[in-house]
């Protein structure tokens, strides 16, 4: 027997006719995704939070940095002046021991350990320049204002905006930029 016989089936596409039509409901519940969205957000939020405690960590170790190297320009500074009296005091005793050494009261070394102690305190004086350069460069470096203050560029009291910057009465009176 076949199969088109049975129940009429051979008249079923005699007789068909289509539908353009369908009706149907769609229920989507994330039965197993709700813990996974849950954790990615507490993830998310816990990587923002760390990124914010970096950021004001970085911030807090640049204005300890800067702290410190205006304490060493300030010590540098100091340093340089103390060089520049030692330098000022050596040369005044070689000046004494020439003119006592003139007369003929003076030793007949001192003159000789005079221009030693000149020497020593040129020597000073260097050492001491070298450092207050150091000093302001790292402090330069730090605020950023170390490629324009090489490039000759003096540094301008506006920011990009074109509106006054916060705190250049300081920046003016630091001395960064002074030459002593």
């Amino acid at each position: 027997m076949r199969l088109s016989n049975y129940n009429n089936f051979d008249q079923y596409f005699v007789k068909f006719k289509s539908n353009d039509w369908a009706v149907g409901i769609s229920v989507a519940l994330p039965l197993w995704t709700g813990g996974r969205l849950q954790h990615s957000q507490a993830a998310a939020g816990a990587r923002v939070e760390k990124i914010r405690a970096d950021r004001r960590g970085r911030e807090r170790d640049l204005e300890l940095a800067v702290r410190r190297a205006e304490a060493d320009l300030s010590r540098a500074r100091t340093e340089f002046q103390l060089s520049s009296r030692a330098l000022a005091a050596a040369r005044e005793g070689l000046r004494v021991a020439q003119a006592l050494t003139a007369e003929g009261r003076g030793e007949a070394d001192s003159v000789d350990l005079g221009v030693i102690a000149v020497a020593k305190a040129e020597d000073e004086g260097t050492e001491a320049g070298q450092g207050l350069l150091a000093a302001r460069a790292r402090l330069l470096e730090l605020r950023g204002e170390l490629p324009a203050t090489l490039l000759g560029v003096k540094p301008s009291d506006r920011n990009p905006e074109g509106r006054k910057a916060e705190g250049t009465e300081q920046s003016e009176s630091d001395g960064v930029g002074e030459r002593d």
